[in-house]
């Protein structure tokens, strides 16, 4: 598991450069470091995810589901999963089954908001102890609006305390 946190903590944020190929170099350093636990041979160390219940790496590529069309959706509503969709949203998983924040970081149009939503869809729609709730800022957005809409989709339960409506638990999407 150390390797597996190793590998998304540093070698998550590293980026090829047009003379360097760190990626590559990170790679290397991550198949030479875990000794007990070997990485495959083919591949890089990030197609593959640790399994404890296996004690082994299993390719990404065994996550990814089917594509199934369903005619009802609209067109720019459909998700399709490919291996950077399932590793985003294991990664959600993790942080969200322990209640720690996320932040994504990326350029516009790297499909942050898309993975999220998908995320949070399958959440909803498999748990329902969850609710989310959306928001969207700009360069007008005050702190006093945000608390607004914040405390606008909570219920207040006694003095200062808000909370989420029933006994469920809710998710902000900035």
């Amino acid at each position: 598991l150390f390797a597996f946190a190793i590998m998304w903590t540093i070698g998550g944020a590293i980026a090829d450069d047009k003379t360097v190929n760190y990626r590559k170099a990170f790679n290397g350093f991550m198949k030479g470091m875990s000794k007990t636990v070997r990485f495959p041979d083919q591949g890089d160390c990030y197609d593959f995810r640790f399994e404890p219940k296996l004690k082994d790496w299993v390719a990404w590529d065994q996550y990814v589901s089917e594509y199934n069309p369903i005619t009802e959706k609209i067109f720019q509503d459909i998700v399709v999963s490919n291996v950077e969709l399932e590793r985003q949203k294991y990664i959600l998983d993790l942080h969200t089954s322990r209640k720690k924040p996320v932040l994504l970081v990326g350029v516009a149009g790297t499909g942050k908001t898309t993975i999220v939503g998908d995320f949070l869809a399958d959440l909803v729609a498999k748990n329902d102890e969850f609710i989310h709730q959306a928001i969207n800022n700009n360069h007008y957005t005050s702190s006093f609006a945000l608390q607004g809409i914040i405390m606008g989709s909570l219920d207040k339960r006694s003095g200062r305390t808000y909370g989420p409506p029933g006994n469920k638990k809710c998710i902000f999407f900035i």
